[in-house]
């Protein structure tokens, strides 16, 4: 998939000293001389790293953001997935703000220019995510519908498909944001900040919330309000988050004692069922220093155990 920009010849101003640089592929390498012509572009433009917050999926929604993850990689963007667990640091309530700290550095590690997270009740269009990329803008989000009103999530009130709007604030359920904005110590997520806070402590430093109205999204459940529950109501849903068991897909002991034994490390997506049928999922491990160790010659039993375990 290209656009119009694609096509077109890249266009390099003129610098005595040129650049000898590598890129994934031929898009990656347009964006980047595109956006270098304009500014200072990432050495991977437009790379994203999608994490889930939670993972308890509402039915079908999974697969929706699976959809848009391969739609995104064939769009020609480095587009990386991962599931971050919900943390429950602040007793009793569930700390989907330590979570979404937990995916900024990830991605900040890791290098993306790009950070998306989602939530696990959304039903994204697989395109929903190219769309957005292609705004280039630091902290931008699709016109969300609140399921359960049917109106707009996020203040002030747009209508659908009327242009790209500055917001007050953006619901966090899917929200991309550039890494760079991270930068800065005092940009976070707390425990202790609603979304409309959190808006304000990035207009503290220079960074605007943006909605694209043409960018759809719904979402398979209503939002909670716990402002608009009594205390009874209100612990009741903390308790049923809190003790809720997450649901991941573990390998069985013998799945895992077979790769091991096969000199194997797996990168997986899916059920353990699909590793015991499909061997071509398992990549090829290199030797692990810790065995060719040349300061000790041997390791020791114990530490081999320590490995394994």
């Amino acid at each position: 998939m290209t656009n119009e920009s694609t096509k077109r010849p890249v266009e390099r101003y003129n610098n005595p000293s040129d650049k000898s640089m590598t890129f994934e592929h031929q898009l990656v390498a347009e964006r980047y001389f595109q956006q270098d012509v304009q500014g200072n572009a990432h050495f991977s433009p437009g790379s994203v790293l999608i994490c889930s917050i939670g993972t308890n999926w509402k039915d079908g929604c999974k697969d929706k953001v699976l959809a848009m993850l391969k739609f995104t990689r064939e769009a020609g963007y480095i587009c990386r997935y991962m599931e971050i667990q919900v943390y429950h640091n602040i007793f009793p309530q569930a700390s989907h703000a330590s979570s979404r700290n937990s995916a900024v550095l990830e991605s900040c590690i890791g290098g993306t220019e790009f950070v998306l997270c989602l939530d696990t009740d959304i039903e994204p269009e697989e395109d929903i995510l190219v769309k957005l990329l292609e705004r280039n803008v630091a902290i931008i989000g699709p016109y969300v519908i609140d399921p359960e009103h049917d109106t707009l999530l996020g203040s002030p009130f747009r209508d659908i498909d009327s242009g790209v709007y500055i917001q007050r604030w953006l619901p966090q359920c899917f929200l991309l944001m550039k890494t760079a904005i991270f930068n800065c110590p005092e940009i976070r997520f707390g425990s202790d900040e609603a979304e409309d806070l959190w808006s304000l402590r990035c207009s503290l430093y220079g960074h605007q919330q943006i909605m694209d109205t043409s960018v759809v999204l719904t979402l398979a459940s209503p939002p909670g309000r716990p402002d608009a529950m009594k205390f009874d109501n209100r612990m009741e849903k903390l308790k049923e988050v809190y003790d809720a068991e997450p649901k991941r897909n573990w390998m069985t002991q013998e799945d895992y004692d077979m790769i091991v034994k096969g000199d194997h490390i797996v990168a997986k997506m899916g059920s353990p069922e699909d590793i015991a049928e499909d061997h071509k999922k398992l990549l090829t491990a290199q030797k692990i220093s810790i065995y060719d160790n040349p300061l000790e010659g041997e390791i020791s039993e114990d530490i081999k155990e320590g490995v394994h375990e």
